[in-house]
């Protein structure tokens, strides 16, 4: 498996306190309570997250309680966000609960981090693609 086709498992029966800091996917099912900052989220319907999420690409099914900066972000119809998105492409599924403001920006990536700081790479049209 190439590296950029790796992916990262929070399994159910996990607790993750601190952050997580990653290059690919990362897929939550378990509880995070902590900042997350990798190139792609998804978080599964009983996965928990309480802290930011930085990512090109963010797939929600689960519960997220905190601030969001992503290039493309889907809210699935059983997701629920208590907290701001900044975003470049944003899809929200009819069940969705948002307790929050949306944001539209070019780059909200540097939005939350600044150029310096800037950890995830150029933009492509795959990481801006809602995928279904």
């Amino acid at each position: 498996m190439a590296k950029n086709d790796e992916i990262s498992l929070i399994s159910a029966d996990l607790f993750v306190s601190g952050d997580v800091i990653g290059e690919n996917a990362l897929h939550i099912e378990g509880r995070v309570e902590g900042n997350i900052r990798t190139r792609s989220v998804s978080i599964g319907v009983n996965g928990i997250v309480v802290g930011s999420i930085q990512a090109d690409y963010l797939e929600i099914h689960g519960s997220v309680s905190g601030q969001i900066n992503a290039r493309s972000v889907k809210l699935t119809n059983t997701a629920r966000v208590e907290g701001d998105i900044t975003h470049e492409v944003l899809s929200i599924e009819p069940g969705a609960v948002l307790e929050g403001r949306c944001h539209r920006q070019d780059d909200p990536i540097n939005a939350k981090e600044g150029e310096k700081d800037k950890m995830l790479t150029d933009k492509t049209e795959e990481s801006l693609a809602l995928k279904d």
